[in-house]
């Protein structure tokens, strides 16, 4: 059996436009942190005689870290419209296997919760039925 490549019945353009989205993406993803400066700040300031210096100090940790990754300048986007084909397949390859890679995390994790979730009930159900045998043999002995 033959695998055939991931870029193989996709078109140049809609091989741009799933580029284009991501980047857009990333850019709209940099907002997030300013929403995070802003409600650990309103914490902080809402809860600060309530606060130890301590957590007082992990959110000031907290707003900085967040500052640090605004002030990063981000590199200009690149023009995928000019970019040779075989640069842009490997931009698409490249794409297309950090997807999969998020797509694989998050069906694991799920996976995790799901099977913790069945270990928890299968615990219980045997410490059940252990207990209600160790009150039938103590009955039975006296």
């Amino acid at each position: 059996m033959e695998f055939k490549p991931i870029y193989m019945g996709k078109t140049v353009l809609e091989m741009i436009a799933r580029l284009e989205e991501h980047e857009e993406y990333c850019r709209r993803s940099m907002n997030g942190f300013f929403t995070e400066i802003v409600r650990t700040a309103n914490e902080t300031y809402n809860r600060f005689e309530e606060m130890t210096e301590d957590q007082k100090l992990a959110n000031y940790k907290k707003i900085s870290n967040y500052a640090q990754h605004l002030l990063v300048p981000t590199p200009p986007a690149p023009n995928y419209r000019n970019m040779p084909n075989e640069e842009l397949i490997e931009h698409y390859k490249m794409r297309k296997y950090y997807d999969d890679c998020v797509k694989e995390f998050y069906a694991r994790e799920a996976a995790e919760s799901k099977k913790s979730s069945m270990c928890n009930r299968v615990k219980t159900a045997i410490n059940g039925l252990f207990e209600s045998m160790k009150k039938r043999i103590g009955k039975k002995n006296f």
